[in-house]
């Protein structure tokens, strides 16, 4: 799913999606709440404005990300790399 463009994406509630490889995947506005994205590859991704509440992000990459304005409330982000992202 690497560079993948997935604007306005809905998964099923609670999917899992740990340790995909989503390297700068468009996810503007995509709904991922309560998913697992546990050891998620998602460096350099789009996730602005994504809905991203009680998702598990334990270990993501997201280094370089763009998740302004995303929902992160309730989000566990233990372990997760921020490092450059946009918050």
């Amino acid at each position: 799913m690497s560079g993948a463009a997935c604007a306005a994406f809905d998964l099923p509630p609670a999917a899992v999606i740990a340790n995909a490889d989503m390297r700068g995947a468009k996810l503007r506005r995509a709904k991922l709440s309560h998913s697992d994205l546990r050891g998620a590859d998602l460096r350099r991704g789009d996730l602005e404005r994504a809905s991203l509440d009680g998702a598990v992000l334990i270990k993501a990459k997201l280094g370089e990300a763009d998740l302004r304005r995303a929902d992160l409330s309730g989000a566990v982000l233990s372990g997760a790399d921020l490092d450059h992202a946009t918050l």
